[in-house]
């Protein structure tokens, strides 16, 4: 196809001329003083279609683009016995008997029950979810309306010819929008629309005023045809309604009847500013829409031209806009030498009260290129018109070779969009207008408005994502693995080579690369996050089904070598259960600090800096050396001593704590090693925060306090071995008994060190300023305890494991102060206390703190003490790895061990992400069909096809009853 032309130059503009009223006007409506400018505008924040040859907006786009007719003959083996009479001719689907019950909860016996109309626009309504980002955890809480327009059961005559009764019941009209809404768990209006061809622009006008007047958030907008029946054939052409030449003939002057066409459109709409302020993708405006009735005429189903003109009269004071800053006009076009004059003439005489202007707006209509959808044809031109605007490209309108006799266009404010032109901005935004007039002589006008121009805050830099797949079965999980793998290589600059995107494999080259491919995109694009956006959009912004993984890494290449991997099935998936699962968490000890523990975090994790600025705020009374200083600034040298390390430490593991909770883990059991049971106290609800603060604050200030003139090591041997040894080396003792041969011993400096000499033992020397958990530390237990006295503590909330008894914290114990003093004194018996955990019999543990000590030697323990035991063993941070790929891994992990979803919400929040465009749940389809005799639906084996001839599409119907 050649490109188009340049437009022609428009015709001299006619002089004024005055008009005779036939009734008073009203004039577009100004916002009141309490409204913004776009207070009262709708956003379409999503949409989808399922037109013939275009089940995606794309193919819709192309459709138009390229000005395709799809009218055809009914494909061989639509109905089950020959029709009777000529064939019909119709822009048919290339399936209405194929759905995927499975993301929709549908048993397949139920499936063959249901109107395929249903089942179809239930599939559309879903695409349009996916499309505005409003599925998912991301509408968890939002009020949701349902409207769904449809004209005729045709399914009931399938079932009335084969003798099958069953489903009337749940299978009525009113059914299909109340099942979708129990299905989604939808709290709003839920309400079948049939006005015949007006239906879905009447459905989007009740879904306005409900948005504006505040009763709903969020308002779904569905509709569908499809002549599944002989009867509908015969009936439309009782009516003479049919075009003989099977051609839909939009005001041309052999215009005679229309062609019926199939398909369901489906639409999202929000509050503009409720959409702006979620970051919702706008696909436009709705300024202002109108419904009315044309009342009484020369017959039933004769158009009403005073009904016509009033209701866009209606709609253009509704928008506040005037008619000369509209530049497409959708017409309802249906393609009858009675009724396109009519509109034309409806149109004019509306217009005409504003402007005199000629031939400045294209006039088309749909119905030329996919026949009448009739309840969903209004919706179907309103997503063109946004497509048009979005392509900045009026489409044409087909099969026009001489407009009709009774329309001089001249005189008018249209001119025929006879072939495709270039659509500019002339010093406003587009603006198109879509009409749709029922039969019975219910009028619709709709105004939209393409979006406004996104503006967004700059993305917090990431140094790895997560993304989640989640399906209804495996085999459809790893379809979209391996579809997720194929958009994300399509975002890298640096494509890997084949064989190691296919086959999961990445070198560390390739690794490097990428990244810094990535990181040269973000530094040049500081406001685009191309990947931290499909991460959000997948993760929030899709429906949670039973089977599910989540990969991670640090570029999109990692990520989609990740996602082939379970594409191809070299990775495994998790079926989630109701089965409760059970966490620990254990609590790292003195000894794991390091200068800039938790940096990378506190620069990309919003959730950790928040919990880490708040230690700092409340330990400012407390502290002479600010946290962030201590930790990240110029003092990260004092972090040797004990009275900085332990703050920096439980600054760390609360701000660690408070990530996890608000990403969705949380501990349903904690114990902790020594100063890390102080911080497992607060984390069981026994401390409130400002108060473990305080607390580690004075710890730490009374253990330096002590003489420093003892030392620490580690000895592997056992228990016993160990206290009888000990007893040739007076002032030497147990400090901690961690596994079942991993002891830490404490005292003077010169003991441990003939006993380093003589022992046969292996023995690890620590860098230690002190002897803890010694008798040097007797002169610290009484002020601590008089402190802890004097703060309100609390039973545990949760399972917490003391490491001073090795048992259960009592509600005693957990109150009582001098337990706590006697912590700072007295031997950990964490391997004990490990035993006593393992009681839960935990899925995950979890390791709070900034490096991994506990978790080799809770292993060890458990190795011996419950080896029916195998859970996951999780640390948080680790010193010399990066901190937020450290942690994505551990949260990935969690998530396939144990199935339980994270809150992903949660995940993203603070980083300024935005929804975008990313591949939607992929239907695995199969046949349901109504038919005599048959004793279950389960029909053939699920096929991935979305359109295109199916094979199985031409054999008679089979047996799915």
């Amino acid at each position: 196809m050649s490109p188009p032309g340049p437009p022609p130059a428009p015709p001299p503009q006619p002089p004024h001329r005055t008009r005779t009223r036939t009734a008073p006007l009203p004039t577009p409506r100004p916002p009141t003083p309490a409204e913004s400018p776009r207070a009262r505008d709708i956003a379409i924040v999503g949409a989808a279609v399922r037109l013939p040859t275009a089940h995606t907006l794309a193919d819709f786009a192309d459709l138009l683009r390229r000005g395709r007719d799809t009218v055809r003959p009914l494909p061989d083996g639509r109905w089950s016995r020959p029709s009777h009479g000529p064939v019909p001719y119709a822009s048919f689907l290339e399936a209405v008997d194929e759905f995927d019950p499975g993301p929709f909860r549908i048993s397949p016996r139920e499936a063959p029950l249901i109107d395929p109309q249903a089942r179809i626009v239930y599939e559309t309504i879903w695409q349009a979810l996916e499309d505005g980002g409003r599925a998912g955890e991301r509408v968890a809480d939002s009020r949701t309306g349902l409207w769904i327009a449809y004209s005729h059961d045709h399914y009931h005559e399938e079932r009335a010819r084969h003798g099958v009764p069953d489903g009337r019941g749940l299978g009525l009209e009113a059914m299909i929008p109340n099942r979708l809404s129990y299905l989604m768990d939808w709290h709003g209006p839920s309400g079948l629309v049939n006005t015949l061809c007006s239906s879905s622009l009447v459905a989007l006008h009740t879904a306005l005023q409900h948005l504006r007047a505040g009763d709903i958030d969020t308002a779904v907008i569905g509709a569908v045809h499809a002549g599944l029946s002989p009867e509908y054939f015969r009936s439309m052409g009782d009516l003479m309604a049919l075009s003989p030449r099977h051609r839909c003939r939009a005001f041309d002057s052999t215009a005679d009847g229309f062609v019926p066409g199939e398909g369901a459109v489906a639409v999202v709409l929000r509050r503009h500013d409720d959409a702006r302020r979620d970051g919702d993708p706008v696909r436009g405006l709705v300024k202002g829409a109108a419904v009315n009735h044309g009342g009484r005429t020369t017959r039933y189903s004769a158009p009403s031209p005073r009904g016509q003109r009033d209701v866009i009269a209606e709609a253009l004071r509704d928008a506040g806009v005037t008619p000369d800053t509209i530049g497409l006009l959708e017409a309802h076009g249906t393609g009858t030498s009675l009724g396109d004059p009519i509109e034309i003439d409806g149109l004019t005489r509306a217009w005409r009260e504003h402007t005199d202007r000629a031939q400045f707006c294209a006039i088309g209509s749909l119905k030329s290129n996919v026949g009448h959808l009739e309840p969903a044809a209004g919706l179907a031109g309103l997503v063109k018109a946004l497509l048009a605007m979005e392509h900045e490209v009026i489409p044409p309108t087909l099969h026009v070779t001489r407009p009709n006799d009774r329309i001089r266009f001249e005189d008018t404010p249209f001119y025929l969009a006879d072939r495709s032109r270039p659509w500019p901005r002339e010093g406003h935004p587009r603006r198109a207008a879509i009409s749709a007039f029922g039969m019975g002589g219910v009028n619709a006008h709709v105004i939209v408005e393409e979006p406004p121009r996104p503006t967004r805050d700059t993305p917090v830099p990431q140094d790895s994502h997560i993304v989640r797949v989640t399906a209804a079965d495996e085999t459809t999980l790893r379809d979209l693995a391996g579809t997720y793998a194929d958009h994300l290589t399509g975002l890298t600059c640096n494509r890997l080579p084949e064989d190691h995107v296919t086959q999961g494999r990445l070198s560390q080259d390739h690794l490097t690369q990428s990244r810094l491919t990535e990181d040269r995109f973000t530094e040049s694009h500081p406001t685009e996050d191309p990947l931290g956006d499909f991460a959000r959009t997948v993760n929030t912004a899709r429906t949670a089904h039973p089977y599910r993984t989540a990969v991670h890494g640090t570029t999109a290449a990692e990520l989609a070598a990740r996602l082939a991997e379970v594409a191809s099935g070299a990775a495994p998936t998790t079926r989630h259960t109701r089965t409760a699962t059970t966490t620990a968490f254990l609590f790292t000890g003195q000894g794991s600090q390091y200068a800039r523990m938790g940096e990378g975090l506190r620069a990309t994790e919003p959730h950790f800096r928040e919990a880490l600025d708040e230690c700092a705020d409340l330990l400012r009374p407390w502290t002479d050396v600010p946290l962030l200083d201590l930790l990240y600034g110029d003092a990260r040298h004092l972090l040797d001593q004990t009275r900085y390390a332990q703050i920096g430490i439980v600054g760390v593991q609360v701000a660690l704590v408070r990530f996890l909770r608000a990403v969705g883990v949380h501990a349903d059991v904690v114990a902790g090693h020594s100063l890390g049971e102080l911080t497992a106290a607060w984390a069981a609800g026994v401390l409130a925060l400002p108060d473990l603060l305080r607390l580690t604050a004075l710890r730490g200030e009374l253990m330096q306090a002590q003489p420093a003139t003892g030392t620490m090591a580690v000895v592997h041997t056992d228990a016993d071995t160990l206290t009888a040894e000990l007893r040739a080396y007076p002032g030497l003792e147990i400090a901690a008994h961690n596994a079942p041969r991993v002891h830490t011993v404490s005292g003077p400096a010169e003991v441990m060190a003939r006993f380093r000499e003589q022992t046969s033992s292996r023995v690890q020397p620590l860098t230690v300023s002190h002897a803890f958990h010694s008798a040097v530390m007797e002169p610290a237990l009484a002020p601590f305890a008089d402190a802890v006295a004097a703060t309100p503590l609390a039973p545990p909330a949760i399972p917490f494991a003391s490491a001073l008894t090795g048992t259960w914290h009592s509600d005693v114990t957990a109150t009582d102060p001098g337990h706590w003093a006697q912590a700072i004194r007295r031997t950990v018996r964490f391997g004990q206390a490990v035993t006593t955990l393992a009681e839960t019999g935990p899925h995950t543990v979890w390791e709070i703190g900034p490096h991994p000590q506990l978790i080799p030697l809770a292993r060890a323990t458990l190795a011996e003490a419950r080896p029916d035991l195998t859970p996951l063993w999780i640390p948080t941070l680790q010193r010399g790895r990066e901190d937020q790929p450290q942690l994505h891994a551990a949260l990935t992990s969690h998530h396939n061990h144990t199935g339980t979803d994270l809150h992903w919400t949660g995940l993203h929040h603070g980083k300024r992400q935005s929804v975008t465009t990313a591949p939607g749940y992929p239907f695995r389809r199969r046949r349901f069909w109504i038919t005599p005799g048959a004793p279950d639906a389960q029909g053939p084996a699920p096929t991935t096809t979305t359109h295109g001839n199916h094979t199985h599409e031409t054999k008679r119907p089979e047996h799915h009853g």
